[in-house]
């Protein structure tokens, strides 16, 4: 395996693009429950209902930040080492490591909606969540886990096989990963 293997997105989206996307679910939904408090006649308890309804989905947004704080926009890897170009908030950097010192783990997300699965990678003292909400697609997650794999000389155990069946059939049914 002498080849290099390289993924990358020239235009990745800023910080605080990320972020807007990451709220905007959570904002639509407390608009809908605001509107649906409104106008029921039961309103009295509704600033309360409110209140907690925006602490709980408050737990949910700091989650998905600080998941976000650092987002890989590159990987570009050779035999022996591996190039990281990320984001730290909207600050571009770039590490070098070496092969031993990354790992990935393919994780399967799914819920009742479908199938959806993320990659969370550890590099030194960064740690990357991978997903197809922004850049990356499904196929170039696949690929950067299949030649992980392949670079750390890794036997693939059988629920990463199922996961990556799973991205298979995803890949098919839509065309734009």
């Amino acid at each position: 395996m002498n080849e290099e293997f390289k993924i990358a997105h020239p235009y990745p989206l800023k910080y605080n693009d990320r972020i807007k996307r990451l709220l905007l679910p959570y904002l639509l939904i407390l608009v809908i429950f605001l509107g649906i408090g409104l106008v029921s006649k039961e309103s009295e308890d509704l600033f309360t209902w409110l209140l907690l309804t925006t602490l709980i989905f408050a737990v949910f947004i700091i989650r998905d930040v600080r998941r976000n704080r650092f987002y890989l926009t590159d990987f570009v890897a050779s035999e022996f080492e591996i190039l990281l170009g990320y984001q730290e908030f909207n600050q571009s950097r770039s590490i070098k490591i070496s092969v031993e010192d990354i790992h990935v783990k393919l994780v399967n997300t799914s819920s009742r909606s479908g199938f959806n699965c993320e990659l969370k990678m550890h590099a030194e003292n960064l740690r990357f969540v991978i997903n197809d909400r922004f850049d990356w697609s499904l196929k170039e997650m696949k690929d950067l886990f299949i030649h992980y794999i392949a670079l750390k000389q890794l036997e693939m155990n059988e629920l990463d096989k199922l996961n990556l069946s799973k991205i298979e059939e995803k890949i098919k049914k839509s065309r734009t990963n």
